[in-house]
């Protein structure tokens, strides 16, 4: 249980880490397009002899860039040009608070799998929270951040396809991580140097040492160990509670480390997604216990 515990602890603070610390870099010389790519280069480097332990796991190509495309290159370059754009406030309310919704929604899709109780209540409690957030960007002036709360959105939809695919076809959680990781570096590297848009020779060694480190290890890495520890020890539902504390645990980093500042609409929203997210928490384990199965 203690081992569950602080697994728990560290997936909510590197969930927190990862919007506050690609918001400072991007605040460096470094583009998206660099963060993308030291984060495909370390994480694909380090779980390349994984993959080609496992190989395609039983899954052909098809799903194998199906995988990649949602979990890998869609969800980072979505959630890193959405940072860029948007309030660091919005990136986690948008990416981590919407799963419960676009897990839903995305589940509808490709399952036709209709919602329980708590999950619809969940889904309706984000949507308010969301489109309280972005109705703040939409009021203002400057489009950048709308732009940039959509591309949010657009990664939480790439990461709940990941999750709902992954699901699907059962491959080991680690091995596909690596996979996805060394797959995604593989794309993404050649076409990143091919069309130059990187801007890492302007940048400063320290910026890219540190993003390289995070990027790559700590959550290319290191959040996919800790959050399978967490899921394995304390179960899925505790898991994605204690996931609740992350979007306002990174508005006041946010208020703190970054200067931002919250409208009152910000803080509804982020209240509203903060709900949905034990709402739907608490939809997860009651479907467990009802189905009487392990967790996933």
């Amino acid at each position: 249980m203690a081992i569950g515990i602080g697994a728990a602890a560290g997936v909510i603070i590197l969930f927190v880490g990862f919007v506050l610390v690609s918001k400072f870099g991007l605040r460096t010389a470094l583009v998206p397009w660099d963060l993308a790519a030291m984060r495909f280069a370390v994480a694909g480097s380090v779980m390349l002899p994984v993959a080609l332990k496992h190989g395609f796991l039983g899954l052909g190509p098809r799903r194998v860039l199906l995988l990649a495309g949602s979990g890998g290159l869609g969800f980072a370059l979505c959630a890193y040009w959405g940072f860029a754009l948007a309030p660091a406030h919005h990136g986690s309310a948008l990416v981590h608070g919407t799963l419960p919704l676009t897990t839903a929604l995305v589940s509808c899709i490709l399952l036709r799998t209709r919602p329980n109780r708590w999950q619809l209540c969940s889904s309706i409690a984000v949507a308010a929270g969301a489109a309280a957030i972005l109705g703040t960007s939409l009021a203002a002036a400057d489009r950048g951040p709308v732009m940039g709360d959509l591309l949010l959105l657009g990664a939480s939809l790439c990461w709940s396809s990941f999750g709902v695919l992954s699901n699907r076809w059962r491959p080991p959680p680690f091995a596909a991580a690596a996979l996805v990781a060394v797959v995604s570096a593989a794309l993404y590297l050649p076409l990143y140097l091919a069309a130059g848009v990187g801007h890492l020779h302007e940048a400063a060694l320290r910026d890219i040492a540190q993003q390289a480190v995070f990027q790559g290890l700590a959550i290319g890495v290191g959040s996919i160990l800790v959050y399978s520890i967490a899921v394995a020890s304390i179960g899925p539902g505790a898991t994605a509670l204690a996931a609740a504390a992350v979007p306002t645990l990174t508005a006041t980093g946010a208020m703190l480390l970054l200067g931002e500042s919250l409208a009152k609409s910000e803080v509804i929203g982020l209240a509203l997604v903060t709900l949905g997210i034990i709402l739907g928490s608490m939809g997860l384990g009651a479907r467990l216990r009802s189905s009487r199965l392990p967790a996933p």
